[in-house]
């Protein structure tokens, strides 16, 4: 909690190695939303002119988070994506009037994994936003794509529709460009990754629909050993993992040792956990 703000809402969404959190802080009555650098030393540093809503999305090792901005008078969220530092302030990518360019994530490079829209009503195409300005394109024949993470190598994990009516988690890198890597094949099938790292593993969620039977979950993947609900990752010697009978979906990432920070259902005590471990080695 913000002292200085007591019945202000705060969603911290990206932690560096310093220990400096980022995320947004929405007013009482949910009509504005500023972005927010925490840091030990310093405490709340708030950012964002009051006439926009603004979504934090990542933070690196030198201060810098990202995410994008609405004016609050447009109904239509024409976000703009932006970068902003201690030092330099506020500062959006500018595309073209009828484009539409959000933030997921950002690397040691500057460089931002997100999604550029064509205006009105188009699709949404993953890019790669450069740390000098420009974007690049990262999916090619897909209905849609959106990019969701990235590591410092600027290889970026993400989902794409291929016009089958479903998401596919996939890696994209320069040599390869961009493969999916969710195995499975039914129509209800979605995954949507939420974090990569320099060794290349990718975690997020998954959802599934078959028969009417609705279900969702987290996944574990890396390029020796494919795809894993990471849930079945957990030491079954761990004393939580028998109150984890359901699977659920929320915040999970990574970080370059492996270890995992996930949301998961104790269904014994009727709660949400934070889970933070390090996954077993796949079979």
């Amino acid at each position: 909690m913000d002292p200085a703000h007591p019945q202000a809402s705060l969603y911290p969404t990206a932690i560096n190695t310093a220990g400096q959190v980022a995320g947004t802080r929405t007013s009482p009555d949910s009509s504005a939303s500023r972005g927010f650098v925490w840091s030990p030393t310093s405490g709340f540093r708030y950012f964002g002119p009051a006439d926009r809503w603004l979504s934090v999305r990542g933070l690196n090792d030198a201060g810098v988070a990202a995410g994008h901005s609405a004016r609050r008078d447009n109904v239509d969220f024409d976000w703009k994506a932006f970068r902003w530092h201690a030092d330099t302030g506020l500062v959006y990518a500018k595309p073209s009037r009828d484009r539409r360019l959000v933030s997921a994530d950002i690397n040691e490079a500057g460089q931002i994994a997100g999604g550029l829209t064509w205006l009105p009503g188009g699709r949404t195409h993953a890019v790669r936003m450069e740390a000098g300005g420009g974007h690049t394109h990262l999916v090619n024949g897909a209905v849609q794509s959106q990019g969701r993470a990235i590591n410092d190598a600027g290889e970026v994990a993400g989902s794409m529709a291929t016009g089958i009516g479903r998401f596919q988690a996939y890696l994209w890198r320069e040599a390869t460009g961009a493969v999916v890597i969710d195995p499975r094949t039914s129509h209800g099938d979605n995954s949507f990754p939420e974090g990569v790292n320099a060794a290349r593993q990718v975690v997020g969620s998954w959802q599934a629909s078959a028969n009417g039977d609705w279900r969702e979950g987290l996944f574990y993947w890396d390029e020796a050993s494919g795809w894993h609900d990471l849930l079945d990752l957990i030491d079954p010697a761990d004393p939580l993992r028998a109150h984890i009978s359901e699977r659920s979906t929320g915040v999970v990432r990574l970080n370059a040792a492996g270890q995992v920070v996930a949301n998961a259902y104790d269904a014994v005590a009727d709660r949400t956990l934070m889970l933070l471990f390090t996954p077993l080695t796949p079979p």
